[in-house]
């Protein structure tokens, strides 16, 4: 549980040394790494000199294996069941991968990217399902054109004459 001490933003967590009664220490990690165990995750403990208080400095998931390769930094969530719903993986080969059971969303002040649990695509409201139909939203205006009205008249071809239909 997060709270504030010596003007600190701290995180509390109860672990059982052994055999020992439940207890409270501070969880320690490294800067930007927000992230708390779940019970039946086994801790590492240090005592702070001389106040011979116990930190957690670092946690052992029981039962996930580990499969970064050496070099490789892979971070991922874990279920109420402890199974592993999402996960980033930056590889040795230059290369990453998200994988999630729900959506994965990109957020920057400009905009939104969301590839769906259901394999649809929606970047600032525009859409593509899975099956590849595009949905374009009635209020976007690209080049000083509104495209979901959008129409062409074509005068030569074989679809002349006459105008398309708006796009879809």
């Amino acid at each position: 549980m997060a709270k504030v001490r010596h003007g600190a933003n701290v995180n509390d967590v109860e672990v059982r040394a052994g055999g020992m009664p439940l207890f409270t220490a501070e969880h320690f990690c490294t800067p930007g790494d927000d992230s708390a165990p779940l019970d039946g995750d086994y801790a590492m403990l240090s005592e702070v000199a001389p106040m011979g208080r116990k930190v957690v400095v670092g946690y052992l998931d029981p039962n996930n294996a580990p499969l970064a390769a050496k070099g490789e930094k892979r971070t991922y969530s874990r279920g109420g069941g402890g199974a592993v719903v999402a996960s980033v993986w930056l590889k040795a080969d230059g290369s990453a991968t998200v994988e999630a059971e729900g959506a994965v969303t990109i957020i920057n002040g400009a905009g939104t990217f969301e590839l769906g649990a259901d394999g649809t695509i929606n970047l600032n409201g525009v859409t593509i399902s899975s099956s590849g139909v595009v949905t374009v939203p009635a209020s976007l205006v690209l080049a000083g054109k509104q495209i979901a009205a959008h129409t062409h008249q074509i005068t030569s071809g074989s679809s002349a004459p006459g105008p398309t239909g708006p796009n879809t």
